[in-house]
């Protein structure tokens, strides 16, 4: 009976260290008022890795259950993530309904995430001088849920999720994953950008924050709205382009933010649209700074007109009727390249350049449109044939449309057919 009694005593004690062992590693994470064991009032919580300072939060009330890995709080007031050297990667963090895992070293937020992950400016050298690092411009992180992962240097962002920058917003579709150690932000299945001037959607987006460049790639789409206010002192095509709502469809995209000016990449597939354009090509580039655009690769541009490219007081001084039928019709063009220069005002085509009308066709290797002076060159191997009959062949060809005049020059033959009436 003895023996008995003493085998059942240190079996329930057993049990006892047994049952609190697991239950340590099996916690139900419900949180239950009546379950507090120790209670933390405003007071911070420190996280260390391998020594290092890892994390901090500040908050106004925390407390642990029997699990004693497990802290709890309703807020975090503030609190700041720091990268392998110590440098703050993520502050301002703001939340409610935190969880925090000193096992493991993570926090998870289950409820109204906001915080700023600040890029790190890179140091230029100038002789063994260094410069002055440049002034950080934070991303703004909102967001459902977050959980952060000491042991990975992760992130993960799901639910409602918004990466706000100066002018625009990142949403993706379902979540994004922030990687500390190499400052990078991958969005997967979706995304889409807001702004006031832009907005931009696609499948798959890696940022990569501290250099300020964003990858884009799947079933791209970028809208820019038609401009309300216009600068009188851009030219009628730029104008022209600004007026209207412009739509870029491409495979891929690589966008690059910089103090001297933004730039766009982007490639396969490439489709530019506007109400009174169509233009095909395979590669295009965007450069804000310069008002630049380049258009490669096997271009094809359908106009519905050529009216937008004079202003409006040249129109009306047009008398030659040749000229005025040719800015009313449809016209295809074709060529391997395209440059549109909005400081220099100017349009260049080169390789292969075929302009097609109802009633001519025009052949050279390089086309130039001078927006300032009305004038257009066409240079190289130039050919003109209108109603399939009349000819003019020349190594270059001026049209100044401001004087009406059609001047050829190096090399002119020219064929003419006369009607017998």
């Amino acid at each position: 009976m003895i023996k008995r009694t003493v085998i059942l005593a240190i079996g329930c004690t057993i049990a006892l260290i047994g049952g609190s062992f697991v239950y340590d590693y099996f916690d139900e994470e419900i949180v239950v008022e009546d379950d507090r064991l120790v209670e933390i009032t405003g007071s911070s919580i420190v996280g260390y890795d391998n020594g290092k300072l890892n994390w901090k939060v500040t908050v106004d009330n925390a407390w642990a259950k029997k699990n004693r890995s497990f802290y709890y709080a309703d807020k975090i007031l503030s609190g700041v993530i720091y990268d392998s050297d110590g440098a703050v990667l993520i502050d301002s963090i703001e939340a409610s309904d935190v969880k925090i895992n000193t096992k493991i070293n993570s926090i998870t937020i289950q409820q109204s995430a906001k915080a700023r992950f600040m890029p790190q400016k890179k140091q230029t050298e100038t002789g063994l001088i260094a410069n002055e690092a440049e002034t950080k411009d934070p991303i703004i992180i909102k967001s459902d849920e977050l959980r952060y992962y000491s042991n990975s240097e992760k992130v993960v962002l799901q639910k409602g999720v918004e990466l706000i920058k100066d002018s625009h917003v990142i949403k993706p579709k379902v979540g994004a994953e922030i990687d500390n150690n190499d400052k990078v932000a991958y969005i997967k299945d979706g995304f889409h950008i807001e702004s006031e001037e832009f907005f931009v959607s696609g499948n798959n987006m890696t940022i990569f924050i501290d250099d300020k460049i964003s990858n884009m790639w799947g079933d791209l789409m970028f809208e820019r709205f038609a401009s309300m206010n216009i600068d009188e002192d851009l030219d009628e095509q730029e104008k022209n382009l600004r007026k209207q709502k412009s739509i870029l469809f491409a495979n891929k995209a690589t966008y690059i933010e910089s103090d001297e000016g933004n730039e766009l990449y982007a490639t396969g597939n490439i489709h530019l649209i506007q109400s009174d354009k169509n233009i095909i090509a395979e590669f295009a580039y965007y450069n804000e700074a310069l008002n630049l655009i380049q258009l490669e690769g096997n271009i094809t541009i359908e106009l519905l007109n050529l009216d937008w490219a004079l202003d409006e007081t040249l129109k009306k001084k047009l008398s030659n009727q040749d000229i005025k039928n040719s800015l009313n019709q449809k016209t295809k063009i074709t060529s391997n390249s395209l440059q549109f220069d909005g400081q220099a005002k100017e349009t260049t085509l080169v390789g292969d350049v075929k302009i097609t009308q109802s009633d001519k066709i025009i052949l050279c290797n390089k086309l130039i449109m001078y927006d300032e002076t009305s004038l257009v060159e066409c240079l190289g191997d130039v050919s003109v044939v209108k109603e399939d009959r009349d000819t003019i062949k020349t190594d270059y060809l001026e049209i100044d449309l401001n004087n009406e005049t059609f001047t050829a020059k190096n090399r002119v033959f020219s064929e003419y057919y006369l009607d017998e009436n």
